[in-house]
This record gives structure tokens, sequence and C-alpha cells, in this order.
């Protein structure tokens, strides 16, 4: 499931020095505010529920999503290790705007659903269905695709007038069970 980060609680927390929104859901990365960052954290095989690892998104023992206003890895850097004491919950739930206030930061525009980010959105749910696929083939049949939309909360997406152009221009039903990777 994902959350909607401008009127979804979320929990304040402090991760690196840096204080952050964290939530247990996904954040659509469309829905992140320019300027800001979005991080998934990852726990390990041994520990899945563990915030051992910062990586920009995992599909495999996700254990939170991180909203900060700051950078918290270099770009380059394909995860940063949470060592012990680096992330530190402050036991507060509060909104993006409360947040805002409470840091003295300008409360950032919400970002509009224009045709360019439904087509980023398209692709990060393309992308995590893949993954899971290749992970799980026998999720590839029955309602396919869409079904992983909204699933994963994109119901805007999945039932977006589009998807239907998009299946007819592949040649295939709303409900593919094929899980050849997508091309763009």
């Amino acid at each position: 499931m994902a959350i909607n980060i401008f009127t979804d609680q979320m929990q304040h927390a402090e991760l690196f020095g840096k204080p952050v929104l964290t939530t247990n859901w996904l954040i659509p990365r469309v829905s992140v505010p320019e300027g800001w960052s979005c991080y998934d954290m990852s726990g390990t095989e041994q520990d899945p529920n563990a915030h051992a690892w910062l990586v920009e998104h995992t599909n495999f023992y996700h254990s939170g999503t991180v909203l900060s206003p700051v950078p918290l890895k270099e770009p380059s850097e394909e995860a940063r290790q949470i060592h012990k004491g680096d992330y530190y919950l402050h036991g507060e739930e509060m909104d993006l705007e409360a947040f805002c206030e409470e840091h003295d930061l300008a409360f950032p525009a919400c970002p509009k659903m224009d045709e360019l980010l439904e087509d980023v959105l398209l692709e990060e749910c393309f992308r995590r269905w893949y993954d899971v696929v290749q992970d799980e083939p026998s999720l590839s049949g029955g309602a396919g695709f869409a079904a992983f939309c909204r699933e994963m909360s994109y119901e805007l997406l999945a039932d977006h007038d589009f998807m239907a152009d998009y299946y007819a221009s592949l040649g295939q039903d709303p409900s593919p069970s094929q899980t050849d990777e997508p091309s763009f």
C-alpha cells in the first residue's frame, strides 16, 4: 500500500542526524515535492524488518520509507548502511505540514499529476511488477498488472484510460500473463 504524503500521518524521526518523516508504507516517488528526497529502508535476510540499509528503491525486505527535506546519501551510492543509533523515532505522528512548521521549512507544493508524471508512475509500477513477477512467476497470471497497480494503491493509474490504449498497443488484453520486461 502507498500513502499520500500531503494528507496522511507519518512517524517523526531522525536519520543520520537529520529530521525526517518515515512510514511503513510506500511513497509514490511522483508525489515527492521538488527539492525533497525519498528513500526505502531495507532489512536483511536474517532480519527482514531491520532498518539496515537506505536505498533508492527496494522490493525485498522493505522495512520503511523515508521522506527527507535534504539528501541522505550521495546519488552515486547504491546504498548507505544504517548503523545502530543512526535512526531514532521521536514517538509522534505528524503530517507533512506539521513537520514543516516544526522545522521552519516552507510547505512544499504538491506536484500536479500531469501526463509526464503519469508516465513516471506507470514506469515505476512496471519496474516493481516486473521485479516481483521474476521471483514469483505465478503472480503474472490472473488480473496481472492492473491488479498489481491497485494493490500498490495506484488505483488512479490502474483505472486510467491510457491503460486500455497501452494494452491495445501491445495487442494484449488488460491482464497479461507474460513476464517479459516492458519496453518504453
